[in-house]
């Protein structure tokens, strides 16, 4: 029988972990994060009234994780949507039934489109900066067998069934995200990078669950092509995922050859 305690939630992340915002010249240490988490599961809860199971998209930016940990922990499923191949984002409703909540930052102007969009129900990423409500924080709904994410092939046309969807629950990712942790040989001292975003799909559990157990440095930059290959070298990174289309800039921006302690996942698109 499968243990209830296969859940994703902050028993998952490091004690030890410290996240850098590279770009953005932040970091949040691991305390902080845990008070972010409450603060985000409180305000779903007593503002938004969230319920086990409701659906939510979850863009980028600075405050991403916790509310990541937040979701996972009151059993939100996570709409893993190929947002650049609709350009009405309320389609997605059409393939994956009622998307309840989007958390995206307001202030960010290359997501104005998408915050416009699902205005009804977007939440503001940034608002748990100020909100100081933790009196949710001892809840949980989740359990190992809750689904953790929906996600439709990037080879989906554009008549897409119910059928197709892919759902995978927090016991999946959790068994999984020790499976590639002890696999890839992650150690607490690892310098990991995450580029362009947290998690996007596969990812999540190729890369950033396993990394977030097992390493207590985290850094992830949010910016162009252009400048995140430099903070490769700038914080001796150990570890990385890369998408295929990103190889030429970091190439031509980092010398390569003193690079030899790195690790690259490529993470390979396929829509063309």
């Amino acid at each position: 029988m499968s243990s209830p305690y296969q859940v994703i939630s902050r028993d998952c992340i490091n004690s030890d972990l410290v996240l850098h915002i590279v770009d953005k010249n932040l970091t949040f240490e691991y305390k902080e994060l845990l008070e972010l988490i409450d603060r985000a599961k409180s305000y779903l809860i007593n503002e938004i009234n969230v319920r086990l199971g409701d659906q939510v998209i979850i863009t980028f930016g600075n405050y991403y994780t916790p509310w990541f940990y937040a979701c996972a922990e009151l059993g939100l499923v996570f709409v893993i949507a190929a947002s650049h191949k609709i350009p009405n984002y309320k389609e997605l409703n059409d393939r994956y039934g009622k998307i309840d909540h989007v958390i995206l930052p307001f202030d960010k102007e290359d997501l104005s489109e998408f915050a416009s969009t699902y205005q009804d129900i977007a939440i503001d990423a940034n608002i748990i900066k100020t909100y100081k409500d933790t009196s949710q924080k001892n809840i949980r709904w989740a359990d190992n067998t809750s689904i953790l994410t929906k996600s439709i092939s990037e080879k989906y046309t554009q008549k897409v069934s119910a059928d197709s969807i892919e759902e995978h629950s927090h016991e999946f990712y959790y068994r999984l995200l020790h499976r590639n942790g002890s696999l890839f040989k992650i150690t607490d001292n690892d310098r990991c990078m995450h580029t362009r975003i947290l998690h996007h799909g596969s990812s999540l559990a190729l890369f950033f669950l396993p990394s977030f157990k097992f390493c207590k440095n985290q850094f992830w930059c949010d910016d162009d092509n252009t400048i995140w290959p430099s903070y490769i070298t700038r914080h001796n990174i150990t570890r990385c995922i890369m998408f295929d289309d990103m190889m030429d800039n970091f190439i031509k921006y980092n010398q390569v050859p003193t690079l030899s302690v790195l690790t690259i996942y490529p993470f390979y698109r396929d829509w063309e």
